[in-house]
């Protein structure tokens, strides 16, 4: 995932790595962007309403600097 993370980086656009479920790999998520502060791993009763409050507040707290962001959700699991 790294690999393809870098290209992202390199144009300058930030990525919000989200570690849902219990098989998250939260060292390769590290891995997905230089600021680790960036990463968040959500309580697994986080509703989606929730999650998104969460990921704006990475936006509007000033750790996310870029006009352009773009989100990647990385699913472990995802149960229906």
């Amino acid at each position: 995932m790294q690999k393809a993370a870098k290209p992202l980086e390199d144009a300058g656009i930030s990525v919000i790595p989200v570690a849902i479920g219990d098989e998250a790999d939260v060292g390769e998520l590290e891995n997905l962007t230089p600021d680790k502060e960036n990463l968040i791993q959500p309580p697994d009763d986080t509703t989606p309403d929730d999650l998104a409050k969460m990921i704006m507040e990475k936006i509007h707290a000033g750790t996310i600097d870029k006009l352009s962001v773009r989100l990647a959700v990385f699913l472990s699991q995802f149960e229906l």
